[in-house]
């Protein structure tokens, strides 16, 4: 199958075999109620309100929400809007952590409980978002009526900075291939597949000895190139099966379901110790940054707490803090924002990392097209974007980017083409456009908390509290699992009859064939 896209060098600024730590948590949580895109949660508490953590903080709304959770136990103190890392305007629950370490945990499911019903609902339940593309509540992609084939996990970290998910291999191989059992499970798969590449075979040899030790037959190793970009579940089910996933389909649709290795360990946390999605095993790396390592980060640490323990240095005058990949990650310019559940990497560099020079015209070097996994005619894209004829980038497919960023990455000269491409993308789907910064926020219930010195709050306005809406039911989801159950059933119903027709028929045949003789 051919591989486009770029090769990277890999950067293992985080030692090989250094595990994984806790960061100590900060005085306050600023949790975002959304991860990324999507549909807005509602709101669960309100200021004042003492919390658990674990706690339920916020319900799902609209068709695809998701819930969330407190990281800690403490006091509701203030309700802000402001942008989340991505750039979405969304509230944050802010969160006085006090040393009580009070819990509040969902029971976790016995053998018996653990069918597919029971799975989805705690699935549902757990909070759990994907942090790939498009960063949607991982229970999304198990809701389509469809025959799932292979479960992948994806543990490629194809990032030139990114090793936490070895680090977890590692670590807690166990839990993540336990995980990654009861997600068959759940969706009813024949066999998982492991991918990884070359530039991590230590953890794929831990992964397959302990793979060897089970004994089972359905979980197979699979290792790719050191080809760039392979984050994104389209490529993966195409490079694994052959197969297109035309835009705006679903990997399950040809009988694929791709998962990433922290979703693998947090659905084990969920359903063997009731333990819901308030962390993510995260890479903080660098050239500026002192402690470089991976860390389990709770949901809502604000960013400069991160910064502040793990040390950066000081000589440098063009620090860039980079919250994703340094090929598709989002530079930001501010440090008022929180860690979220869709994080993976955070990077502290300097200009050595990055290019701020002004770009050129374009020389005609087709390179972004050779480049382009998705195939994409980059350089029309290009003009038509430019040219602000954003009908026109739509015809061309730029729906279809996957932001990887490898046509910026090859572009001699060095022309923005990845975040004009984002930009369109937003336009074509009606989005509204983002706002320049996240250093401003608005107050919904609460103290100002700038009196007390805490960073991440610099003006005031009153406004209504956000009104609740309905908890979108369980019911409808689990009827998707009911009426497949219930598909197969009348399939291998009808598989059966048709066997007993053949045997009747063949037993009827040598009856003959006996009275004939």
């Amino acid at each position: 199958m051919d591989q486009r896209g770029v090769k990277t060098r890999k950067r293992n600024l985080i030692k090989k075999g250094s595990g994984l730590f806790e960061l100590r948590p900060p005085e306050y949580f600023s949790v975002p109620l959304l991860a990324a895109d999507g549909d807005m949660p509602v709101r669960a508490v309100n200021v004042g309100e003492k919390v658990c953590e674990g706690s339920l903080i916020a319900k799902p709304s609209g068709r695809y929400g998701s819930f969330v959770y407190s990281p800690c136990s403490g006091k509701v103190v203030g309700i802000v809007r402001k942008l989340n890392a991505n750039g979405n305007e969304c509230e944050h629950v802010v969160i006085e952590r006090d040393l009580e370490n009070e819990k509040e945990l969902m029971s976790p499911l016995d053998a018996l409980e653990q069918t597919p019903e029971q799975l989805l609902k705690r699935l549902y339940m757990s909070g759990m978002t994907d942090n790939f593309m498009p960063y949607e509540p991982a229970y999304k992609k198990y809701l389509l009526k469809c025959n799932i084939k292979t479960l992948i996990i994806n543990c490629t970290e194809d990032d030139p900075y990114q090793s936490c998910d070895s680090a977890m291999i590692e670590t807690l191989t166990s839990e993540v291939v336990e995980g990654a059992r009861l997600l068959k499970k759940l969706c009813k798969a024949d066999q998982i597949v492991f991918i990884f590449t070359l530039a991590n075979m230590s953890a794929e040899t831990s992964l397959r000895n302990h793979i060897k030790k089970l004994g089972d037959k359905t979980i197979k190793i699979k290792t790719y190139s050191n080809v760039y970009p392979l984050h994104n579940s389209r490529l993966i089910a195409y490079y694994e099966t052959g197969k297109m996933v035309v835009r705006g389909a679903r990997t399950a649709q040809i009988g694929v379901i791709v998962e990433s290795v922290s979703n693998c360990l947090d659905f084990y946390n969920a359903v063997m110790k009731g333990i819901p999605c308030t962390q993510r095993a995260v890479s903080v790396t660098g050239k500026n940054t002192l402690r470089k390592a991976n860390y389990f980060i709770k949901n809502g640490t604000p960013i400069s707490h991160v910064l502040k323990l793990v040390g950066t240095k000081k000589e440098y005058d063009d620090n860039m803090l980079i919250y994703g990949g340094i090929m598709s990650g989002i530079a930001q310019e501010t440090l008022d924002i929180s860690v979220g559940l869709g994080a993976s990497v955070i990077i502290f560099t300097d200009s050595g990392d990055y290019e701020k020079d002004n770009e050129t015209p374009c020389i005609n070097c087709g390179r972004c097209l050779r480049a382009c996994p998705v195939r994409l005619n980059v350089k029309r894209l290009d003009d038509a974007i430019t040219l602000r004829r954003f009908d026109m980038a739509k015809k061309l497919g730029v729906d279809a980017c996957i932001d990887c960023g490898a046509c910026s990455y090859v572009c001699p000269a060095k022309r923005f083409l990845a975040q004009r491409m984002s930009f369109a993308k937003d336009i074509v789907d009606g989005k509204v456009g983002k706002k320049p910064t996240s250093s401003n926020y608005i107050l919904i219930e609460g103290e100002d908390l700038t009196r007390q010195g805490v960073e991440f709050e610099t003006d005031t306005k009153k406004i209504n509290e956000t009104q609740s809406s309905a908890l979108p039911e369980i019911d409808e989801m689990l009827k998707v699992l009911n009426e497949k159950t219930k598909q197969e059933e009348e399939e291998q119903a009808r598989k059966n009859q048709e066997m007993q027709a053949k045997l009747a028929k063949k037993d009827a045949k040598k009856n003959d064939e006996g009275g004939k003789k």
